[in-house]
């Protein structure tokens, strides 16, 4: 049996308590373990869960959610910028769907919404400036383990297997260290240091530094959403983490065998990293970089003599870009 203690007091114990929820949700006489809790969850009479899971997969695609406030759906919570789209959603998720992300998500992006252009007109900004009611594309940076990931799906370096202990890939010395016992950070071997952000081993004391720079939670309390900053030390873990470099140094490689031609070279990296044809702006611009760059020089004075030819060089580039990190 359970007691509630009297002041916290466990030497004065109080009325017995059983498993449950509170009367007001609705009918809670069957909740009695974590099984029933469940099920009472997803049952039919409620469509607070639906509305709930809806809303943060559309914050999850969009960067918002209809309900900005995604831990609290209360009366102290932001109301719905758009309360028959929710219902909608959630109407779909729990009957079309049956509670099935895959075609829930797969409605969401091919919808005109999740398609459009993020490029504002006047009208838009005039109207919907913080673009609340997606008039436009929505503009979201990538999360920190999805930046990592993406440079080394890209470069073809991603290792995604599944399943398995946590890995240690690259971090800078002396960052991981620790008072209470003589464990140490020792860089995995192989592909195994490529693994996907999810299998990075985390330490609460001392998280995985490129992760924390992008946003990444220090894991010590929960964290319903995110906030994104933008900051200069997230430009350098772009430009000097060993983890971009080796991304930059394997889609060279790649550019390098798809053609000896810079030009072809150029036009190849970017459209396998971008998804569009570079143009012919840009082109020059990275040809020129591409011309100009000088691995010979010491690391103090460039970054290039980290990496493996000009045409890595132009890859690390394209990896800093804008685009490549801003959904």
């Amino acid at each position: 049996t359970t007691n509630l203690l009297e002041r916290g007091n466990r030497l004065t114990p109080g009325i017995q308590v059983k498993p449950g929820v509170p009367g007001w949700l609705g009918p809670t006489d069957r909740v009695s373990n974590r099984r029933e809790f469940a099920e009472w969850l997803f049952d039919s009479g409620s469509d607070l869960t639906a509305r709930t899971l809806a809303n943060r997969v559309w914050y999850i695609l969009f960067g918002r959610g209809l309900v900005v406030t995604l831990e609290d759906f209360g009366s102290m919570g932001e109301q719905p910028v758009n309360e028959a789209l929710l219902d909608f959603l959630a109407f779909r998720l729990k009957y079309k769907h049956q509670w099935k992300l895959k075609p829930f998500i797969k409605d969401i992006v091919l919808s005109k919404a999740y398609r459009q252009s993020s490029v504002p007109t006047p009208e838009d900004l005039l109207v919907d400036p913080k673009n609340a009611f997606i008039s436009r594309g929505t503009r979201k940076r990538l999360s920190a383990e999805q930046m990592r990931d993406q440079a080394l799906a890209l470069s073809g370096l991603l290792n995604d297997s599944l399943g398995g202990p946590s890995v240690m890939p690259y971090q800078p010395d002396n960052v991981w260290q620790t008072i209470y016992n003589d464990q140490e950070w020792e860089l995995s071997e192989g592909s195994q240091k490529y693994r996907r952000g999810v299998y990075t081993y985390w330490k609460r004391s001392s998280p995985y530094p490129s992760m924390e720079s992008f946003d990444a939670t220090s894991r010590e309390v929960c964290k319903s959403r995110r906030i994104v900053t933008n900051t200069p030390s997230q430009a350098l873990v772009l430009l000097n983490d060993p983890t971009y470099i080796d991304a930059a140094n394997a889609m060279g490689r790649r550019m390098l065998s798809f053609s000896k031609d810079p030009g072809q070279q150029i036009s190849y990296a970017y459209e396998h990293i971008f998804g569009k044809a570079v143009t012919e702006t840009v082109k020059q611009r990275l040809a020129d970089a591409y011309n100009t760059i000088d691995l010979e020089k010491s690391p103090d004075e460039t970054i290039g003599a980290q990496l493996d030819s000009p045409a890595s060089a132009v890859a690390h580039i394209l990896f800093n870009l804008d685009a490549f990190y801003v959904k």
